[in-house]
């Protein structure tokens, strides 16, 4: 991936944020935001409930939600809109 220096500058801060980040958000299970934080800041694809939460399709995420995710599924949610970065 290429990115410009005000998406890097981005990425930075939510790398070292890590911490506090998931203290904002302790509902969601920890290898969800991994699969969330790997997503971000390396490109790996996160499996289907994951990549079903990142594309906003609420059916495909409850679909292929364990019962963890099911009941996280709101702070999941919350993970997302509230911690990626946006655009610049």
């Amino acid at each position: 991936m290429v990115y410009n220096s005000e998406v890097l500058k981005l990425l930075e801060g939510y790398e070292r944020d890590e911490d506090a980040r998931h203290a904002r958000h302790p509902a969601v299970p920890e290898r969800t935001r991994e699969a969330v934080d790997r997503y971000v800041l390396m490109g790996v694809m996160p499996g289907r409930f994951t990549q079903s939460v990142l594309a906003n399709n609420l059916v495909g995420a409850v679909m292929a939600a364990d019962q963890n995710n099911l009941r996280a599924l709101p702070s999941v949610v919350a993970y997302v809109v509230q911690e990626i970065p946006g655009d610049p």
